[in-house]
């Protein structure tokens, strides 16, 4: 399967908004400009004919392929000309800024398994909401018997502590356990907050507000997925 990153992404996006406008102007009927009428026969002719996108552009977009290839690195470039031209039109709606695509469209990155988030290079991603975009990526690692501590010093009258703790591998099993002044909280699972997937989520609440000082959070896996230590992402706050 060919891919196309964010750059080349963003030109194939370039390229669709030219063959609309020529498409939509054809359709009302603005027949003023001959290079415009040339480059919609030259589209027709090809269209079905199973080409790359370079000669697609060679032929219909001389000029901006040759702009494409001042701009963008061979590497990019060799990808975007080497993409199998798609005249289907069932795309679905096209998220903007999708930061994968293939010959059909954006990739939905949150359908994809573990194998395949590893081919991609994805697999430490979290992944948006609407499955097409990547918000961030997994920061730290923890193994099996080396817990990971983080530190927060809490100031006096703060009511609330989130500790959100993000693995996205539920083959794994991590825990979290929360050490105040006042003694430790914990251990909590992936099932502690209600929901199993990979995710604990706490908030830490007193109506007085919590007693200032130093707090801890630390991370332990019980069991990493494949003995291989587990990326994981904590926000502390």
């Amino acid at each position: 399967m060919k891919v196309i990153y964010r750059q080349a992404a963003r030109v194939f996006l370039f390229l669709l908004a030219i063959s609309i406008m020529i498409s939509g102007a054809a359709a009302a009927g603005e027949k003023n400009d001959p290079s415009r009428d040339k480059q919609l026969d030259l589209i027709q002719q090809l269209h079905g004919t199973n080409m790359t996108e370079g000669e697609f552009m060679a032929i219909v977009y001389p000029e901006e392929l040759e702009t494409l290839r001042l701009q963008l690195s061979k590497e990019d470039f060799d990808v975007f000309s080497n993409q199998i031209v798609y005249w289907g039109s069932d795309n679905p709606s096209l998220p903007y800024g999708a930061d994968i695509w293939e010959e059909s469209g954006p990739l939905n990155l949150s359908a994809l398994n573990r194998t395949e988030r590893e081919r991609y290079g994805i697999q430490n991603a979290i992944i948006g909401g609407n499955g097409y975009r990547i918000m961030e990526y997994l920061k730290w690692h923890v193994r099996e018997g080396e817990p990971v501590s983080f530190h927060r010093n809490v100031p006096e009258g703060i009511r609330n502590i989130t500790c959100d703790l993000n693995w996205i591998d539920t083959e794994s099993s991590l825990k979290i356990m929360i050490f105040g002044p006042d003694g430790m909280m914990g251990p909590y699972y992936d099932s502690s907050d209600g929901t199993e997937d990979g995710r604990i989520f706490l908030r830490i609440f007193r109506n007085g507000g919590l007693t200032g000082g130093d707090w801890y959070a630390v991370t332990e896996a019980e069991h990493t997925a494949y003995g291989k230590p587990q990326a994981f992402r904590l926000l502390f706050y």
